[in-house]
């Protein structure tokens, strides 16, 4: 079989058990949902982890999706990798609550003020609910347009303009509330 050269395609031929259209979508949707998994994970590591789970529980339930449009596959990856991060952040919280986490010394120098703020506006988000930190992370983290974002998520523009700025918002309220490395539980 020719190898794909859109989505559409792609998915048509992955559904048909064509290894190229699965290889067409690993390479096309791979980056996107690794800086989207990357945007709630501090390690490359685990964030390359979580993506490798999402491509390998996708080939099990590809033939549920509805559509081959590119935004609604893109959704449907983004989907599966929100599933497969929230299921990390719960096993983290009962690994925490399990064995008490030593103190942490960290060497002020030797940290970037970047890395440091990232992480501090990681934990941040993470505080957020699901649907606020989704367009978050879609928005600022994939660059993705309102109405790209829109479209993915099933709602109109507006409601995702006024998601966006509630989600802003929640976000500034949690780095007031725990001001620069301050542990929120």
């Amino acid at each position: 079989m020719p190898l794909p050269d859109n989505v559409s395609d792609a998915v048509i031929a992955a559904k048909k058990g064509d290894p190229q259209g699965w290889n067409w979508l690993f390479s096309h949707f791979y980056p996107v949902v690794l800086r989207y998994t990357l945007a709630h994970f501090s390690r490359q590591g685990d964030a390359e982890d979580i993506v490798q789970e999402v491509f390998v529980s996708a080939t099990g339930s590809l033939g549920k999706l509805r559509s081959c449009s590119e935004p609604v596959v893109e959704a449907w990856f983004l989907r599966i990798a929100r599933y497969r991060i929230v299921d990390e952040f719960r096993k983290e919280s009962r690994a925490r609550r399990a064995v008490p986490e030593p103190e942490e010394t960290v060497d002020p120098a030797s940290l970037a003020e970047d890395a440091f703020l990232a992480a501090e506006v990681r934990r941040a988000i993470r505080r957020l609910n699901e649907a606020q930190r989704d367009v978050l992370v879609r928005r600022f983290v994939l660059d993705h347009s309102l109405e790209r974002v829109a479209e993915a998520s099933g709602k109109p523009v507006g409601a995702v303009k006024a998601l966006q700025h509630r989600a802003l918002a929640a976000l500034e309220r949690e780095l007031a509330r725990n001001p620069r490395g301050q542990k929120a539980e």
